[in-house]
Order: structure tokens, then sequence, then C-alpha cells
């Protein structure tokens, strides 16, 4: 799934891991050159936002869909980001 010099970790960076102690904080989205408010989540793994279906399409895209279902399978893998 990752090359021998990519790591798990290194394929999280620009997913923007959701604090859920963060209530009522602004979660900026997770799409890169996005900056407006995810007011919307991953449904599988709860750890990104999204302000829209087109951003959550494209991010989709652009590699989350390659690190979501681990970050449901080993949480500790989204604190390293």
């Amino acid at each position: 799934l990752f090359s021998d010099s990519q790591t798990l970790a290194e394929s999280l960076s620009g997913c923007q891991v959701l604090n859920k102690e963060a209530k009522g904080e602004f979660i900026e989205c997770s799409r890169d050159g996005c900056s407006n408010k995810g007011e919307k989540r991953c449904a599988t793994c709860k750890m990104v936002s999204y302000c829209s279906k087109e951003c959550q399409i494209a991010h989709w895209k652009a590699g989350h869909k390659k690190v979501c279902k681990k970050k449901v399978q080993n949480p500790a893998v989204a604190s390293q980001s």
C-alpha cells in the first residue's frame, strides 16, 4: 500500500485530525487549499472534516482513501500526524 520510503504517518500529512475534546473549536476543512469551516466528518474514520461533498471527494481521491480504514483499525496512527 505504501512505498518503502513512505510511512503511514507521512501519508496522513494533510489530514487534519479532529480532537474529540475540541467542542466548539473551529475545525478547518481537511482538503488541501481549503480554509472553510469543516462541519462534516468522514463517515468511516470520523478523523477528518470537510466543508462540502466536493472537498470530501477531492480529499478522498488525493489519498485519504488509502489511510482512512487504517485509522479506524489503529487509532494510534492518527496521533502520529
